[in-house]
């Protein structure tokens, strides 16, 4: 009788120890994916700016890895504007920027690398500054971006804003009027 049980002993054991190492290969691969997911986490954070020259709008990367781009919508007073020459036309800046102004058209696909800071646009004229200073709520912008990893699980993008309340752990549906929009007028 012992035999039997030592004998079925020896069959199976080899059989159990395979199956714990298959287990436990697939665990430790899981796990390891999801530490290099968040250890190239991107963080992007947008914000309203002003000094003594200029005032304006950046984007800050302070995340772990890349961020990639996947679409940017700026509105005015809720309304969706597909160039900066629209978003001064809704504002009705004093005067154009011109010379004085600064722009950034952040393109779906760019990528942000760690410590980057980009001015997304910034007015350096003193009627411009005091005006865009006293008004910069007007102004949303909200930025869908992704990390390397989005390909392969859509959790891997996020949707940064300069109001609080837009920032979110998901991207809402890509707007009707992505920003820049060069081929027409949004005013």
């Amino acid at each position: 009788m012992k035999d039997k049980i030592l004998e079925k002993v020896k069959l199976w054991s080899p059989i159990v120890i395979a199956l714990c190492a298959l287990f436990l290969s697939i665990y430790q691969g899981s796990q390891t994916r999801q530490h290099n997911q968040l250890s190239v986490k991107p963080s992007l954070v947008s914000t309203f700016y002003y000094n003594d020259k200029s005032v304006g709008y950046t984007l800050d990367s302070r995340g772990l890895g890349p961020a990639i781009i996947k679409w940017v919508e700026v509105l005015v007073n809720g309304k969706a504007k597909g160039n900066w020459l629209d978003v001064e036309s809704a504002l009705d800046l004093p005067e154009s920027s011109g010379s004085n102004g600064m722009h950034f058209n952040p393109y779906a696909g760019v990528s942000l690398m760690p410590g980057d800071k980009v001015t997304l646009y910034a007015v350096g004229s003193d009627k411009n500054i005091k005006y865009l200073r006293d008004s910069y709520q007007k102004v949303r912008i909200k930025v869908c971006y992704c990390s390397i990893y989005a390909e392969q699980d859509q959790r891997q993008c996020w949707q940064a804003s300069n109001f609080f309340e837009d920032i979110k752990r998901t991207c809402d549906a890509t707007p009707t009027t992505v920003f820049p929009n060069t081929s027409q007028s949004t005013k």
